[in-house]
């Protein structure tokens, strides 16, 4: 039986300034390579964002300033748990998760 793979990639600060889908939202170089390996290299992908969670890359957005920089500790893995379990996949299915360095980075996904 093949598993269905999924790449979560990371929302980047430099957004576009009206409302559009959140994979035309991010606007950079990094996001715009994160998002090419992740359609090359999984059956899905979704984009963890610091505001809205984990998004279809469809879903349209409002451009927003948040970061997981400045959350708590607590803040933060709440907002992972609820990521996570947004996935409703098996944590062996997740084949990326593709952020810079920083908080999202060092996300421990906890399905098994």
């Amino acid at each position: 039986m093949t598993t269905e793979t999924i790449a979560l990639v990371s929302c980047v600060k430099k957004k576009r300034a009206a409302r559009c889908p959140a994979q035309d939202l991010y606007d950079s170089d990094l996001f715009r390579k994160m998002r090419c390996y992740a359609k090359q290299h999984s059956d899905r992908w979704f984009i963890l964002s610091a505001k809205y969670g984990l998004l279809s890359p469809e879903t349209e957005i409002e451009p927003y300033e948040q970061t997981l920089n400045n959350m708590r500790i607590r803040d933060r893995r709440e907002w992972a748990d609820t990521c996570d379990a947004a996935t409703a996949q098996p944590r062996r299915a997740i084949r990326d998760v593709l952020a810079p360095s920083g908080p999202m980075s060092t996300i421990r996904w906890h399905r098994s």
